[in-house]
């Protein structure tokens, strides 16, 4: 007894750590939290949250206020947001300071104010944060609150994507692919797609099986595209799935089968049912070449393709 206390004593003088830090505990906490919210449990999250916020936590007051920012589980409430966000910022929290200035570059609860957004994502930017690097990079890129600077903007993408930041990394793909903003680099752009698909962006993923079809820095590979496409399509994205749909409509790199092409083409048009996919649009036109058989073939796959986890051994059973 006289030698465990001896080392309690010994712990407490030299600094050592019996454990995690109380802060590293609320922080793993948080990270639950966030893990919750993107599962749509927000009951659960806010149970995390609260008492955490309550406590002066500054990522849990970041948290608190993107839920009442876009209404997930609370009333929305941008003033409650906004509060939230000051609160955790003038901790220091980068993640917060950057919520403050998208709230100004969207107008989304306040005045919209370009000059205070550049000010707040500056802020976040000198903090290390790479989502304000990143936005401060497209107010440099669109000369918005600042003048327009692209070599300024493409070295702040570059330091955020460094960061491991994906949304810096399709920025980078999407400029040096293009060429519209920067010389064209086909080599730098796919590099810079690779990247962001590796670390599993859907967006990433369907970009290159676009440009497999349209031979933009690529060699037209149709059965590439295709790859690439059920890549993103995993991944649930819309656009991708009505885009592969296509392509069992035509038979274009991959078998023509006209049931796939219409579950593809309802999977999509779930979701996402907006002006920018022509997915609900297919499905109508599709439908008038299909036999009664074809179309409930074709709908009993679209639910099948719809269970989470199973959509590629769905699809390739399918296609047999």
């Amino acid at each position: 007894m006289r030698q465990l206390a001896l080392l309690a004593v010994i712990a407490l003088y030299c600094g050592c750590s019996t454990g995690i830090s109380k802060r590293d505990e609320d922080s793993s906490r948080i990270d639950t939290a966030r893990a919750a919210v993107d599962r749509g449990e927000y009951a659960s999250a806010l149970q995390i949250a609260q008492p955490l916020a309550q406590h002066g936590f500054a990522p849990a007051q970041t948290l608190l206020a993107e839920m009442y920012l876009d209404g997930q589980g609370v009333a929305r409430d941008p003033a409650r947001a906004m509060s939230l966000y000051r609160q955790a910022a003038d901790q220091g929290d980068g993640r917060a300071e950057n919520g403050i200035g998208l709230m100004y570059d969207t107008g989304n609860g306040v005045a919209l104010n370009y000059q205070e957004a550049f000010a707040w994502y500056t802020k976040a930017a000198q903090r290390g944060y790479p989502g304000g690097i990143n936005n401060l990079g497209t107010m440099y890129a669109k000369g918005l609150g600042v003048e327009w600077n692209e070599p300024q903007a493409t070295a702040l993408y570059e330091k955020a994507a460094a960061l491991g930041y994906v949304t810096a990394q399709l920025n980078l793909g999407t400029r040096f692919v293009s060429g519209d903003e920067v010389t064209q680099d086909c080599a730098r752009g796919m590099a810079w797609y690779n990247k962001a698909a590796s670390e599993g962006s859907a967006q990433a993923e369907y970009e290159i099986g676009s440009l497999y079809e349209k031979a933009q820095c690529v060699p037209r590979d149709m059965s590439m595209a295709a790859d690439w496409l059920l890549k993103a399509s995993e991944h649930r994205h819309a656009m991708a799935m009505n885009n592969l749909g296509i392509l069992y409509q035509k038979g274009d790199g991959v078998r023509r089968d006209l049931v796939i092409a219409y579950a593809l083409y309802t999977v999509s048009a779930t979701l996402d049912s907006s002006g920018d996919n022509y997915a609900l649009g297919n499905v109508v036109k599709i439908e008038g070449k299909m036999s009664d058989d074809q179309l409930r073939a074709g709908q009993d796959l679209a639910k099948a393709l719809s269970q989470d986890g199973k959509f590629r051994e769905v699809l390739a059973k399918a296609a047999q």
